[in-house]
């Protein structure tokens, strides 16, 4: 999905890891990751190898840059963009 950081207005993309999209944790990362223990994924950043709980969100920014964040921090400040640039605040466009 792609979403907009609400203070800044950077678009970004962005996955949430719900334990049943493991395919589309692959191809949003490249296939830089793992499973770790439990339903934890561990995904590479910069090098280093990063645990992703169930209901976390990884980030792409624009210039590459890849983040974790937990549900609570992404969606208070983000929002989803929708193809048509439009953005979806609680549930409608």
């Amino acid at each position: 999905m792609k979403a907009i950081h609400t203070p800044t207005g950077q678009i970004v993309e962005a996955i949430q890891w719900t334990g049943d999209n493991f395919k589309e944790f692959w191809d949003f990362t490249n296939g830089s990751m793992k499973k770790l223990k439990g339903n934890t994924l561990g995904i590479v950043i910069k090098g280093s190898l990063w645990p992703v709980s169930i209901g976390e969100y990884v980030i792409r920014t624009n210039d590459g840059n890849t983040h974790v964040h937990s549900a609570r921090y992404f969606e208070g400040h983000y929002e989803e963009k929708l193809a048509d640039n439009k953005i979806l605040q609680n549930g409608t466009a």
